[in-house]
């Protein structure tokens, strides 16, 4: 039986996370990536991509930056 795993994914791209729930289809390079993404995703079982603020998310911003 295979393991449940429960991500969450915040991104502070809102048009990302929009393109991404509505599996949004394009030629560009995004698209491609983006692509990519959805299929690395789908490998992770109960799990959501949510857009938050970057001011929401500081202190993550703050700790990648160092």
């Amino acid at each position: 039986m295979a393991a449940r795993i429960n991500v969450i994914f915040m991104l502070d791209s809102k048009i990302t996370v929009d393109a991404f729930n509505k599996s949004s289809k394009g030629h560009s390079n995004f698209f491609f990536i983006l692509n990519k993404f959805n299929i690395l995703f789908s490998s992770f079982t109960n799990s959501i991509m949510s857009f938050f603020k970057r001011q929401t998310n500081f202190v993550a911003h703050f700790i990648a930056r160092m």
